[in-house]
């Protein structure tokens, strides 16, 4: 797999483990760390692709905005 291609992956995993983590206990009890750990990967992949957990809501609200 190319790297362009691994880094959008990692994205959408990231992605996906937010939501189930945001709709299984809410926003503010979901911790990056818990983010990351459900996408298997590190808390500074996380960052790499999200500078914050306010970031990845706003990345998620557009998202669904956009469908």
């Amino acid at each position: 797999m190319k790297r362009a291609q691994q880094k959008i992956q990692t994205r959408k995993k990231l992605f996906q483990a937010a939501i189930e983590l945001f709709n299984c206990n809410g926003v503010e009890k979901t911790k990056i760390s818990d983010i990351a750990k459900k996408a298997d990967v590190s808390t500074g992949t996380f960052y790499v692709h999200f500078k914050s957990k306010e970031e990845i809501i706003s990345a998620i609200y557009y998202e669904d905005f956009n469908n």
